[in-house]
């Protein structure tokens, strides 16, 4: 694939998967043992497009009107870089592993980068840095804390 079919393609996961919440999409767009870093705990080993279905309808749940926007999208050979933003409001529990943050209301607005490497057609490994402490500081929890 060229990069820029490379980059349509994680541009689909962004636009559908995360936004308009067809998780079942991530099936067709990840490889049936694509590697993750950079995951949240209770994540950390798994493989495949399951990881994405459901880390990624954790997030819905919580932040039911999330949006990701993609700030900037590079991509040479089979590896894609985004820098990309979500914003949504906290709306139920989030819960990651053994971790869980209890509903408060209030509006997140946090920036993160993912780099994803593409092999026939389908993301086949990813790597994820997220601001996770300023989404727990605009939560009004601290990092770390659980219930």
């Amino acid at each position: 694939m060229s990069a820029e079919e490379n980059k349509a393609l994680v541009t689909r996961v962004f636009e559908e998967v995360f936004n308009e919440g067809r998780h079942e999409l991530a099936q067709d767009l990840y490889s049936s043992d694509c590697v993750f870093h950079g995951v949240p705990d209770g994540y950390e080993g798994r493989r495949g497009p399951d990881v994405v279905r459901d880390l990624s309808q954790v997030y819905q749940d919580a932040f039911p009107d999330q949006r990701y926007d993609i700030e900037e999208i590079l991509a040479e050979r089979d590896i894609v870089s985004v820098r990309w933003r979500v914003s949504g409001t906290h709306e139920n529990t989030l819960q990651l592993g053994a971790m869980s943050v209890l509903k408060t209301g209030r509006r997140v607005n946090v920036r993160g980068f993912s780099m994803c490497r593409i092999h026939e057609g389908r993301i086949a490994e990813v790597w994820q840095l997220a601001d996770m402490a300023t989404a727990f500081r605009q939560m009004g929890a601290e990092p770390g804390a659980t219930d």
